[in-house]
């Protein structure tokens, strides 16, 4: 099979670029694979109305006084790939900010892919989160994708004294304003908030995380098994880590359509809980982003060795 035709499987009306899904797929990953498409056809979207005492008693609680493994200033860059091939990179970073007169931390992510997959699918998709400075509460998000010809300004506004979240999608021509609200609960992160909220957290193997999740448009309670504790070699050397396994029964898209789809995450095993590799297998293929450099202020700068124009890793 030539390389363009592998990087094009299922693209097409209704189907699937490997190129773009590898974009996406880091969005996915770095967000512990939040359910960003909303599944359940025509039923009507999950509020919490719909949430039984049960699941409400699982919800895993923030502790607002807890010290945070990450810092404004700090930088991820990850290489993000489909089989064999690498087709882009991402960063994930955290700066100090403020949502009207409050502040708040900033958290980003930026994916795009690389000179050689762009000529086959384009992506430059750019996140952001705000949060509150113990990162405990989503404040506001927007999400802009430039994925091929196709564009989406999507936004999130959250009113915690309503528990709502309104949707809109700036680039639909036809509807830009905001959808009507849907009831959320306290504790409710968005796509990209979960992610730095799981590293807040003290978890351990044997451990269920229960979050609400929400897509804007619908809420949902994504659950993270700690499954085991490994030692194993990562492109930033020989690291302990934490085995997360998401549950994916909610994500749409190529997940839906893969009977024995699955998602692995590694994650440091350390106070820092740094994110080291998202690994996936769906039917047309494995995905995967990995942490490849790592930037935090006052120390020193960690990165893949055979990294090209940079800095390699000191110490070693």
């Amino acid at each position: 099979m030539d390389i363009a035709r592998f990087l094009t499987l299922g693209g097409g009306p209704g189907g699937l670029s490997l190129a773009r899904f590898a974009g996406r797929a880091a969005l996915l990953g770095f967000a512990a694979i939040a359910p960003l498409v909303a599944s359940g056809g025509d039923d009507p979207p999950t509020t919490a109305r719909d949430l039984t005492p049960e699941i409400l008693e699982s919800i895993t609680v923030p502790d607002p006084d807890r010290e945070l493994p990450f810092v404004p200033g700090e930088r991820l860059t990850f290489l993000i790939g489909w089989s064999f091939f690498d087709v882009g990179e991402a960063v994930l970073s955290v700066d100090e900010s403020s949502v009207g007169d409050e502040p708040a931390l900033v958290f980003k992510l930026e994916v795009q892919t690389n000179a050689f997959a762009d000529r086959i699918y384009r992506v430059r998709n750019r996140t952001r989160s705000w949060m509150d400075p113990q990162a405990t509460t989503t404040l506001h998000y927007h999400n802009e994708q430039s994925e091929g010809r196709r564009e989406r300004n999507i936004e999130y506004e959250f009113d915690w004294v309503a528990n709502t979240v309104r949707y809109r999608n700036r680039a639909d021509d036809d509807n830009p304003a905001y959808h009507d609200p849907i009831e959320i609960i306290h504790g409710t992160f968005d796509p990209m908030g979960i992610t730095y909220f799981v590293r807040t957290l003290p978890f351990d193997v044997g451990d269920r995380l229960v979050v609400p999740t929400t897509n804007g448009r619908e809420l949902f309670i994504t659950e993270i098994d700690v499954a085991e504790r490994v030692e194993r070699n990562f492109r930033l050397g020989r690291q302990n880590a934490l085995v997360l396994h998401p549950d994916i029964k909610d994500v749409g898209g190529v997940f839906q359509r893969s009977s024995d789809a699955s998602v692995t995450f590694y994650m440091s095993d350390d106070e820092r809980r740094l994110p080291l590799r998202m690994e996936s297998s769906v039917t047309v293929g494995r995905f995967w982003a990995e942490l490849v450099r790592v930037e935090r202020p006052g120390e020193a700068v960690e990165e893949e060795e055979t990294a090209p124009r940079t800095r390699r890793r000191r110490g070693r």
